[in-house]
């Protein structure tokens, strides 16, 4: 496996939303923020990833499923990432058996959440067609864009983000 170590600076796009790269990153230093609808007024900081307790590993859906990006990764500070492609993605496991666990762990997780997003929805919709919206589901999104919104506006303020 040939190993290619790419370093970004903060602020800086690791890949963009709608690009198609098949392959993945092996975060070795520094913190990388996934969001969706970067740099429009509707961005949103998805979830951040920190090589602080060890290397972590992101951009997967990229290199597994053969598709343009869904996100936009930008460095959150200096970074230092393995790129493992395609071609090196069956010895990069071989020779890093524990990143299996964690991408099953990352990917696991995405699904649980998700599912419980979906059927918090379901819930306020069938609340909602009854008459009544019990759950609270709907000021409970009201919430997490406003706490959204606050994260990013404090990553700007702090002169993460570079535009």
């Amino acid at each position: 496996m040939q190993k290619i170590l790419k370093k970004f600076s903060k602020g800086e796009v690791i890949f963009a939303h709608g690009v198609y790269e098949a392959f993945m990153y092996d975060l070795q230093k520094g913190k990388v923020g996934i969001y969706a609808d970067y740099g429009k007024s509707t961005q949103s900081l998805l979830t951040d990833v920190s090589a602080e307790n060890g290397s972590a590993i992101f951009g997967e859906m990229g290199l597994i499923e053969a598709m343009a990006r869904t996100a936009t990764a930008v460095a959150l500070e200096d970074v230092e990432a393995y790129v493992i492609t395609r071609d090196d993605f069956g010895d990069y496991f071989r020779e890093n058996p524990a990143a299996i666990i964690q991408l099953m762990q990352s990917m696991s997780r995405r699904i649980r959440e998700l599912t419980q997003d979906y059927m918090d929805a379901c819930q306020a919709a069938s609340e909602i067609i009854g008459g009544k919206e019990k759950s609270g589901w709907f000021k409970k999104i009201i919430e997490k864009l406003v706490e959204d919104c606050a994260k990013t506006t404090e990553i700007l303020e702090q002169g993460s983000i570079i535009f």
